[in-house]
């Protein structure tokens, strides 16, 4: 027997391995992952597994970022060499990080979406306040082209949207969206619980967890007001959750979140498995030591894969988000879903001391924090300023980051960034689905956001670690 097969063996050879520090040294502080004072060690014993992997058999989606105006060709050789998805970015999205799609009209977004099977791949739409437009608009290319799409995520986030903003939820038109589901037969989820924003902003794992929760729970509500039971309600809100290169905590944050949507989907009495859509963080990225991003990239990605995820986007390695960076991006998932085979297994993770352990903490300190603030359907904990406090708390916690803090390279590069693109303006009407679906029916332009409004003070504000150490 191989003597890390037993716990005294490793303990050997972990007291050889650390010098004459204490093995305590190795225990994972919870504080900077819950918010507790806690440690966990780093051998736990094992556990009865708890299966929380993907419902569906086979590979995940595999997403690659369509955010540029103009790059169709770059989006159709995305599709011919290793992606199953779109994920379509617009500009003045939460997750848009100084890019973005800018079509605002059916002509438009045919144009940018010229050579593209809709009904081969999924999309999924990453449009902040600009979501319900951006669905009329691909719903009506659709009927353009007659045929659905294979797979729509509309990404519809009102909760969200106001936390990015620091306004109030806009929920009117969410019940219409799941209606339009239904009635057109849709395959995917209209709404999106997103919880990157929070994680974008510098929220800890458990944070981001309870932020996601209580948009959750805040939808069901407004839905359940607006005559939309939870049995319909729940199937269609897809869980979007960030991934970083903390492999371990990564994986066990998307199985905390299965389990804390299975609980939900228990106490309604739905049989409803969670869709869980996972991007990498752009907050740990170096602009100035792009290669490093390639380790945290790889990292982050697996640990999407092994925990779980339905759908995941590895976004490129460099600022400019240059062809071989979105060549790499796909070759990561490529390399773990057709050599690494890490597709085979939905839940690797299940049986593990340690990673049970910490999956456990997890759902338990996101779920306190979510019942502490039961007020209302709207979740205003989010969006009022008591949560972005949380954040701004949590942020302040000393960043490490290589290439960044430590070993900065000798000769930085400095990227060229042009500048962000501005939603574009245009019709909107009473602001109902159904007025937008006649405009966009009609060829009209749709208003996208217009020029950047100001913030408010509390409002979530994506920052990356290493900006203040690049300029």
């Amino acid at each position: 027997m191989n003597e890390m097969e037993t716990p005294g063996g490793w303990r050997a050879l972990a007291e050889a391995a650390l010098k004459g520090a204490p093995l305590s040294s190795l225990d994972v502080a919870l504080a900077p992952i819950t918010g507790q004072d806690k440690t966990l060690p780093p051998l736990a014993p094992a556990a009865e597994p708890i299966y929380a992997g993907r419902a569906q058999t086979g590979p995940w989606t595999a997403l690659q970022r369509f955010d540029q105006d103009g790059a169709t060709a770059q989006a159709l050789d995305d599709l011919e060499n290793g992606a199953t998805g779109l994920q379509l970015v617009f500009a003045g999205a939460p997750a848009a990080h100084g890019r973005g799609l800018t079509a605002n009209s059916l002509n438009k977004l045919d144009a940018a979406l010229d050579g593209v099977r809709l009904d081969l791949i999924a999309l999924h739409a990453d449009a902040g306040a600009a979501a319900l437009p951006v669905l009329c608009l691909l719903l009506t290319l659709a009927q353009r082209r007659g045929t659905l799409p294979h797979t729509l995520h509309a990404g519809i986030d009102p909760i969200g949207t106001a936390a990015f903003s620091g306004g109030e939820p806009a929920m009117e038109g969410i019940t219409e969206a799941v209606e339009m589901f239904e009635t057109q037969g849709l395959t995917g989820t209209a709404l999106a619980a997103d919880g990157r924003i929070a994680a974008e902003a510098g929220a800890s794992p458990a944070d981001e967890l309870a932020f996601t929760l209580s948009s959750l729970l805040g939808m069901l509500g407004t839905l359940d007001e607006g005559g939309i039971a939870p049995a319909k309600a729940l199937p269609r809100i897809a869980i979007r959750l960030s991934a970083n290169q903390d492999q371990f905590v990564t994986l066990a944050k998307l199985r905390a979140m299965r389990r804390l949507h299975a609980f939900v989907a228990q106490a309604l009495d739905v049989p409803a498995q969670a869709t869980l859509e996972v991007s990498t963080v752009a907050r740990m990225l170096s602009h100035t030591d792009p290669h490093t991003n390639l380790l945290r990239l790889t990292l982050a990605a697996m640990a999407a894969a092994q925990g779980g995820a339905d759908a995941i986007m590895v976004l490129p390695f460099d600022a400019e988000g240059s062809a071989l960076s979105r060549r790499m991006a796909r070759n990561i998932q490529s390399l773990m879903r057709d050599e690494s085979h890490l597709a085979v297994h939905s839940d690797p993770g299940a049986g593990s001391g340690t990673i049970e352990a910490l999956t456990k903490e997890l759902a338990e300190a996101a779920w306190a924090s979510a019942m502490a603030h039961p007020e209302g359907h709207h979740a205003q904990w989010l969006t009022d300023g008591r949560f972005s406090e949380r954040v701004d708390q949590a942020a302040q916690r000393e960043p490490v980051i290589i290439g960044v803090t430590k070993h900065p390279p000798a000769q930085p590069l400095k990227p060229t960034m042009p500048p962000a693109p501005i939603p574009p303006g245009g019709a909107r009407g009473d602001g109902r689905l159904s007025t937008l679906m006649a405009l966009a029916q009609n060829g009209e332009a749709l208003d996208l956001g217009g020029p950047p409004k100001g913030r408010s003070g509390h409002a979530l504000t994506p920052q990356r670690i290493a900006a203040p150490f690049e300029r």
